[in-house]
């Protein structure tokens, strides 16, 4: 199979126009898709007769992206596609992505900090923190594996069971659990939702601070201790109830990818 890598570092020769970058592609590769290319340099707002040295960081971004999906690869890597893209320009991508995809089915895997972007793009995600394999399934599985209960104290413990526990945080007489696995729904005065791709994200792979009148200290995702939150006087505690391996999880350094509808990965 045909791999091409959108990588984030800068590997075409600063002197080479866009133009001639495409007709190298075409020459190393065999075929080029030259029609898909001149949409895209309309659609995004590249000058294909620039230089690449000349190229703000999001035209760069744009001429990658040109490159890796006119190619003629069987699979196509883009790693942070949007680095550098205004608004209206990440949300081209997005059309563009998946109407290419449609027409051309192939493995698509994406590299991203945006979660939130890009999950309307997906089917399955995997997370990857620090080389740490994390947590992996489908969107709809990885939206509900963190679920936030809150409520009065004793209503969410019996809520979150012997459910494993990330992190506390106490507001008045109000607990808030950050938990994994559905939680009870019938406890009483409770209040379960679950935290969605990019917050179970965040969960996931965050470095948990306490706050307390002696300053911040973090504890690191390994970490592990007792849940719950030092309710005394002037402090404040969030901190995570226990450790959780990464073997406790299904599998995103922070990357996405997905599955199309027909089972290939997008």
């Amino acid at each position: 199979e045909r791999i091409v890598l959108m990588s984030e570092d800068n590997l075409f020769p600063s002197s080479m126009r866009m133009r001639d970058i495409e007709t190298n592609v075409r020459r190393f590769a065999g075929t080029f898709d030259s029609d898909l290319a001149s949409t895209m340099a309309e659609v995004l707002d590249l000058d294909r007769s620039m230089r690449f040295s000349a190229m703000s960081t999001g035209q760069r971004t744009v001429a990658k992206l040109i490159v890796a999906l006119a190619s003629p690869a069987d699979v196509v890597i883009l790693d942070e596609p949007v680095l550098g893209l205004d608004a209206t320009n990440r949300d081209e991508f997005s059309r563009i992505l998946m109407d290419t995809y449609a027409r051309r089915p192939r493995l698509i895997i994406v590299s991203t900090h945006l979660i939130e972007e890009i999950s309307t793009l997906v089917e399955s995600a995997v997370i990857i923190d620090h080389g740490r394999l994390v947590a992996s399934g489908s969107v709809e599985e990885l939206e509900t594996m963190v679920w936030n209960v809150s409520g009065p104290e004793r209503s969410v413990d019996e809520a979150v069971g012997r459910r494993r526990v990330l992190r506390t945080e106490r507001l008045a007489s109000s607990v808030t659990a950050y938990v994994v696995g559905r939680p009870q729904a019938d406890a009483p005065n409770v209040r379960v939702s679950a935290l969605g791709l990019q917050e179970t994200f965040v969960e996931l792979t965050r470095r948990h601070v306490t706050v307390s009148s002696e300053g911040l200290t973090a504890a690191s995702r390994d970490d592990s201790g007792q849940g719950g939150v030092d309710s005394s006087a002037g402090r404040a505690q969030s901190h995570p109830a226990q450790s959780y391996p990464s073997q406790s999880y299904p599998i995103a350094d922070h990357s996405v990818a997905s599955h199309s509808p027909n089972g290939k990965d997008l």
